[in-house]
């Protein structure tokens, strides 16, 4: 897989409300193509995955225009060095969304779509896409 370009940077909210509720197929509209899916096509697919179908280049393309962040908590910095803590923001995989969930991602056809899904509160799940990607 290959990033060609950005599509689409604004969160969108597809999903606020109970777990049980959750079931449904999803459907979004991206330029003139319908993508469905269900969460249990996301689950399997983490973001700190996501390496192992990008180039390095790619990757921080993604992070950077996708404005996606390796949120090392600040605690572990009372554990280890500096420099240590420097190495663990670029190595480790503490990529989260702004509201601190983590982040997954589904393909479909040429399209690399990056999500947040989780519970935000005690039994309120969110399910909100970040990022829209074509790729090659």
């Amino acid at each position: 897989m290959k990033i060609d370009k950005l599509i689409d940077n604004k969160s969108q909210v597809l999903y606020d409300g109970f777990c049980a509720e959750l079931n449904q197929e999803f459907n979004i509209i991206i330029g003139e193509e319908n993508i469905a899916f269900k969460i249990s096509d996301l689950i399997n697919n983490s973001f700190k995955n996501i390496k192992d179908f990008l180039s390095k280049n790619d990757l921080e393309i993604i992070l950077e225009k996708g404005e996606i962040k390796n949120n090392v908590p600040e605690y572990i910095k009372r554990f280890i060095s500096e420099n240590e803590y420097t190495d663990l923001i670029k190595n480790a995989n503490y990529y989260k969304s702004e509201s601190h969930l983590a982040l997954n991602y589904f393909v479909k056809n040429d399209l690399l779509l990056l999500f947040t899904y989780g519970e935000k509160q005690p039994s309120r799940w969110i399910l909100i896409l970040e990022n829209v990607w074509k790729i090659k």
